[in-house]
């Protein structure tokens, strides 16, 4: 059952949790961090974000700081970007 969901999350563009934590894992972000990548790579909002993980919108904004310095990347666009990058070569 879990396999068809992965597939079906893929087919959708959704981040597959065993991607998103790789991908955290080699960033060096926390589990935290990860949760709001994931969301992020699905092109939410920070307001968004915060609701889905039930914090402040500045907590939000705080741990995309911590990406941004832990990865080096500049913006939601190179984060969403060069998250979809590494996904993409984790699924060939």
């Amino acid at each position: 059952m879990m396999m068809l969901v992965e597939e079906e999350d893929a087919a959708l563009g959704h981040p597959r949790p065993v991607e998103v934590e790789r991908i955290a894992r080699r960033w060096g972000l926390s589990p935290r961090q990860s949760r709001v990548l994931a969301e992020l790579a699905l092109g939410k909002r920070n307001k968004e974000i915060a609701e889905a993980l039930g914090c402040a919108e500045v907590t939000v904004e705080y741990h995309l700081s911590a990406i941004r310095r832990k990865t080096g990347l500049k913006g939601r666009a190179a984060l969403i970007s060069r998250f979809w990058i590494e996904a993409g070569a984790e699924r060939s």
